[in-house]
């Protein structure tokens, strides 16, 4: 976070995104197990991370410093 409030008033937000695992081609057996993990009870496919992204990098996020934007599905909520 000092890297966010440091640049802040340049302009320079620094913010991260904690992703869950996305599915890609993993074998069935590791999709079924995993995804019990997960409140959602479902893998992330990659357009909902690159949602996120596409919300850091608009103008609409011109006021997010410093945050990390877990999509995971509610794993961190355990």
């Amino acid at each position: 976070n000092w890297l966010a409030t440091k640049y802040a008033p340049e302009n320079t937000n620094f913010n991260i995104i904690s992703p869950s695992v996305v599915i890609n081609k993993q074998n069935k057996n590791f999709i079924k197990k995993y995804s019990e993990l997960i409140p959602k009870k479902i893998m992330a496919n990659p357009n909902q991370i690159f949602s996120a992204i596409e919300f850091l990098i608009s103008k609409d996020a011109n006021y997010v410093v410093g945050q990390n934007i877990y999509v995971d599905g509610g794993f961190t909520t355990w």
